[in-house]
């Protein structure tokens, strides 16, 4: 077998491509030579010495229209004659006629059988390699799958009257429905009964074998026949795992969340109860001394301001406490002091005493700025100058006169202004 490339058409022109194994004398134009038509542009094995004729036809123009003539169109042909060899194709003869009613005449038959007494007709078919596309011209329904292909977007089959029309290559796949699905290579569950769906990329592709048939497959590329891939059954399966672990962790985490809480909760309390009895313990107690330290101080509007003390007090028994106080006061910032001695002085006016330090914050953040109240706008006059809005300014006129103006008015001398 020879592999050669079948002669592609030349832009503009029409024609036909066919091996010579016999010549019919009773036939007309390319029936009357028997062999099997090629696709120019093809890639083919064929016999070696195998004959080849190329016709190539060129629109001319149009017939002139007569009782004799109903004006058909006319071509001019060019008819080549190869053969396969080694090297590829060999021209053995070649000639342009300027009718192609003429060119599979007398002449082009008489070399045809030159040709086939040089090189007796080899026996074998022709079989396509590499198939080459040749475009439909108009729309039509593809021969597989039956449905729409526009103009240019196909490939065409055959020849005359047997011509049909096809996707390029492959027809557009359907989706995955109706479960369950198995792959046609490879026989690994695609869709299950419920819709579930194997993790890899599958479709439903038309088998140009026979007369056609629909069969879901794997994406060509993952090669299922070579590699093993996941079942829709293994997929659920292994997403139920992964859901129950999923759950696990999640509980797991929420246990450890709220066992934190609780400890906290139970730190918390701790504190309260610690406070709670230092402030029983202290309570009859008289403070000898006391260290004041200011945490905070804010301003609360109209003169008022708030501040957050820790004090540290030395009791009558020898020992201390700490406690916080927040008070309020008119008056500027008060900075860190100590009182030294016999303090038997009362706590601040305006103080609260608490014995846990977060709930005395939480006292001083419930006090609030308050903005002063804004007074209520009043609308300017009428302009004495202009006779506008928004008089507020008073002025006096060239002659004398008070009014008032408005504040683009106010911009001008005395001398330019005019009340009357």
């Amino acid at each position: 077998m020879t592999r050669i490339t079948v002669p592609p058409i030349p832009d503009r022109l029409t024609g036909w491509r066919k091996t010579i194994t016999a010549l019919n004398d009773q036939a007309r134009g390319g029936f009357a030579i028997t062999g099997e038509w090629l696709q120019p542009g093809d890639i083919v094995d064929v016999p070696a010495d195998m004959l080849i004729i190329a016709v190539d036809k060129t629109f001319i123009g149009h017939a002139p229209v007569s009782r004799f003539s109903d004006g058909a169109a006319r071509y001019a042909a060019t008819v080549t004659l190869h053969r396969a060899s080694e090297d590829g194709l060999t021209t053995i003869w070649t000639r342009a006629f300027k009718d192609s009613t003429s060119a599979l005449g007398a002449t082009t038959r008489a070399q045809i059988r030159k040709a086939l007494t040089a090189h007796p007709a080899p026996t074998g078919p022709a079989t396509v390699v590499t198939e080459a596309r040749r475009p439909n011209r108009k729309d039509g329904a593809c021969r597989w799958c039956h449905n729409r292909v526009p103009a240019q977007a196909g490939h065409l089959v055959g020849h005359g009257d047997d011509l049909l029309v096809e996707h390029w290559q492959t027809c557009p796949p359907r989706l995955l429905a109706n479960g369950p699905l198995n792959c046609g290579l490879c026989g690994v569950e695609l869709l299950d009964a419920n819709g579930y769906r194997a993790p890899d990329p599958a479709e439903v592709v038309m088998v140009r074998e026979g007369t056609g048939h629909w069969e879901p497959r794997h994406a060509a590329r993952l090669n299922c026949t070579e590699n093993r891939l996941e079942s829709a059954t293994e997929r659920r399966a292994r997403d139920a795992a992964a859901r129950d672990a999923e759950q696990a962790a999640f509980q797991s985490r929420q246990a450890a969340a709220q066992k934190r809480e609780d400890a906290k909760a139970r730190r918390e309390q701790a504190r309260r109860d610690a406070a709670d009895a230092e402030a029983a313990r202290v309570k009859d107690l008289k403070v000898t001394s006391r260290k004041v330290s200011n945490l905070y101080d804010k301003g609360l509007g109209e003169g008022q301001r708030a501040r957050l003390d820790e004090y540290v007090d030395t009791l009558s028994d020898g020992t201390t406490t700490t406690r916080w106080a927040v008070v309020t006061y008119t008056g500027g910032t008060v900075g860190s002091f100590t009182v030294d001695g016999d303090w038997g002085g009362d706590d601040p006016e305006g103080s609260a005493i608490y014995h846990y330090k977060p709930t005395a914050r939480i006292a001083y953040q419930r006090l609030k700025y308050t903005p002063p109240a804004r007074e209520p706008y009043e609308p300017g006059g009428e302009c004495a100058e202009c006779h506008g809005g928004g008089a507020r300014y008073t002025r006096f006129d060239s002659s004398g006169i008070e009014g008032k103006v408005c504040a683009r008015c106010n911009d001008n001398p005395d001398y330019l202004l005019s009340f009357a």
